[in-house]
């Protein structure tokens, strides 16, 4: 027995050995159990993973569904445009202030998508309305309106939802639009257009059976503008930029968060005269992009060129606007519970890019008013206030600069969990051609 015993110890690390090496070499059933055990957490993070609810949504306190408050004599006058995604999917729709419906654009993906999306494989087309979501729109004041699908492509539709044009390209997050009405986009890669090496990885199998996963947003970042009439006119390469800068920290850090998507670019915005005053070399037209997994803002040129690049107190952000003086304000999401600083909530902070000097905007002091792992936006207001999108939560906000809620707005998928909200904007008075109220569609 005695000698037995003694045989113990090798045989547990014995044991352990060949599980670790069982592990790394993925055989069955270790890639099952990792689904399984991924899916659970994600349930009990009320995210329902692959079941009936996509991973956008999730469990949240918030009660009510619609406009739940309002406080008339302090909102900006307007009617917001309000995007996400509900149990029977796509939201685009126009409320005004008193929460009243003013129009809904049809946001159905295979509605104007029958066939499906170009993807390649196939295997990575959605399954159903509530497997994808919106991320992204512009509207123009003769009640058209460009939807991104993100992951998917973009549309152009009217008023009455009529297809103007469709982009069959991998866009994704936010459109922004220049002085000459082109569009500005991030999109993904094709899978046979991405340079595996590139990514770190010795061939494309673990690409494969991500993508096969169904993780469309994992395939590298490109960089396009579209004209007027749907064309892509410009596709640029920002990591070819960003490696020719040899910001090999940063780099590393994309890497970190994601070996397939080290950048996650979610916003393309080009520079103004304030901004390009403020920083040497940096031109009118040159391009301000959100780098979310190196939590950094950059600035490339029309030929490549990284011309300028920060990192500061915020992380994984979204949305960076530049304002009339050449500061640029950015939605921090701020989800890192980190020592010492904790757990701060989002927020939205205003970086001096001369000085490196950042001031919270939203909210102030210690408040913590909104907060949202992923997505979120922000736009301030003609009377001080700022429009929020929280996304997870799937609110809209309306704050004051002295942290008070004027005006609140819910998307809901059922009772026990919130909607999502992608994007919202709030546009003022007189903006369309016509009022919402008039227009009349089939």
């Amino acid at each position: 027995m005695r000698l037995l015993l003694s045989f113990v110890p090798a045989i547990v690390v014995f044991a352990f050995l060949a599980g670790v090496a069982y592990g790394y070499k993925q055989f069955w059933p270790i890639p099952d159990l990792r689904t399984v055990w991924q899916e659970v957490k994600a349930v009990y993070r009320g995210e329902q993973a692959s079941l009936l609810v996509p991973n956008v949504v999730k469990r949240q306190p918030f009660k009510g569904e619609g406009l739940v408050a309002s406080s008339p004599n302090e909102v900006s006058a307007g009617a917001t445009v309000i995007q996400g995604l509900d149990s029977d999917g796509g939201v685009m729709r126009l409320v005004a202030e008193d929460g009243t419906l003013l129009h809904s654009w049809n946001a159905l993906f295979f509605d104007y998508w029958p066939e499906g999306a170009v993807l390649s494989p196939q295997e990575m087309q959605p399954e159903r309305e509530t497997a994808l979501h919106q991320h992204g729109f512009h509207i123009h004041p003769d009640g058209s309106v460009l939807i991104i699908f993100s992951h998917l492509g973009a549309v152009l539709v009217d008023r009455c939802s009529e297809v103007i044009w469709r982009l069959d390209e991998l866009v994704h997050h936010a459109v922004t639009v220049d002085e000459a009405g082109s569009y500005w986009m991030p999109a993904h890669r094709q899978l046979g257009e991405i340079d595996v090496s590139f990514l770190r990885l010795e061939d494309a199998g673990a690409l494969v059976e991500r993508l096969e996963a169904g993780e469309r947003d994992r395939i590298g970042d490109v960089i396009l503008r579209v004209d007027r009439q749907g064309r892509v006119t410009e596709r640029l390469d920002p990591m070819e930029a960003f490696a020719d800068a040899e910001i090999i920290g940063l780099i590393g850090l994309g890497y970190w968060w994601d070996p397939l998507d080290p950048l996650h670019i979610n916003e393309v915005v080009p520079v103004t005269a304030p901004l390009a005053d403020r920083i040497d070399g940096v031109e009118v037209g040159d391009l301000l992009l959100s780098v979310r997994n190196m939590n950094m803002l950059a600035i490339i040129g029309r030929d490549g060129a990284l011309k300028w690049h920060r990192t500061g107190p915020w992380f994984g952000q979204h949305d960076p606007d530049i304002t009339e003086q050449g500061l640029i304000e950015i939605f921090d999401n701020g989800f890192l519970k980190v020592p010492r600083f904790g757990a701060r909530g989002s927020s939205v902070l205003e970086l001096d890019p001369t000085t490196g000097a950042v001031a919270r905007a939203t909210p102030k002091g210690d408040a913590k008013l909104f907060e949202t792992q992923w997505m979120g936006a922000h736009q301030r207001l003609p009377n001080a206030n700022r429009l929020i999108v929280e996304s997870m939560g799937g609110r809209v906000l309306e704050v004051t600069p002295d942290n008070r809620v004027v005006w609140e707005y819910h998307l809901r998928w059922d009772e026990e969990f919130a909607g999502t909200v992608t994007a919202a904007e709030r546009v003022a008075p007189g903006f369309f051609d016509e009022p919402p109220e008039t227009w009349a569609c089939p």
